[in-house]
């Protein structure tokens, strides 16, 4: 009989498949001379971990946290990666910190005026 209620509540409530695999690899050329990779390792709403590396290097996590609940998710994904190319175009790789707050959103207003 307990089987036959697991297979029903299986059946009526299935959990979702996550399909877990590799991220893609990008490259950014930095205004310092370096060369790097990088992958989006974990994300969650607001709270992003990058891996990042330069040739020769083992791969060390940048997480960049957006705090701005009043932004989509995308605009939030958008102001992460921004401030990730700052910080790789300000700093040497052996000076790129743990972690960033992003505070505010002068930045996306900054490009969407571009465009």
């Amino acid at each position: 009989m307990w089987k036959i209620l697991q297979k029903v509540r299986e059946w009526w409530a299935p959990q979702p498949v996550r399909v877990s695999g590799p991220r893609r690899v990008k490259h950014y050329a930095a205004q310092t001379g370096f060369q790097y990779q990088y992958r989006l390792h974990v994300s969650t709403p607001g709270d992003y971990e990058f891996h990042i590396w330069t040739t020769g290097q083992p791969p060390r996590p940048l997480r960049i946290t957006v705090p701005l609940t009043g932004l989509a998710a995308r605009d939030r994904y958008a102001l992460a990666k921004l401030h990730l190319f700052r910080s790789l175009d300000e700093q040497a790789p052996a000076d790129l910190p743990a972690s960033l707050e992003v505070t505010d959103s002068t930045a996306l207003d900054d490009l969407q005026a571009m465009m």
